[in-house]
């Protein structure tokens, strides 16, 4: 048991109370030397979100990621499990 699961316990009951359930999707490619086969692999992390204002410090950092600002939303996410964390170019589906 980690020092921080009761702050994720916290966090995560806190987001809960405003929030709404979201799962972030990951597809990658694997390779299989057995079947020499590149198949898609897909992963998630579920958790609660809730939306919070996008600040010029925001849009530039999604800038210098090279992400495309069309109409970005900015999400305060807590993992259902933790440990678990949504990377850059994952997908997620809001409101």
């Amino acid at each position: 048991m980690s020092v921080f699961s009761g702050d994720h316990a916290f966090a995560l009951a806190e987001v809960t109370t405003n929030g709404a359930p979201v799962t972030f999707t990951r597809t990658a490619e694997g390779y299989d030397p057995a079947t020499d086969l590149v198949t898609p692999t897909t992963s998630t992390v579920s958790g609660q979100a809730i939306q919070v204002r996008m600040g010029g410090m925001a849009i530039e950092r999604f800038r210098a990621l090279g992400l495309v600002i069309e109409d970005a939303k900015r999400l305060l996410f807590a993992p259902t499990t933790f440990g678990q964390t949504p990377v850059t170019g994952d997908r997620v589906t809001w409101a």
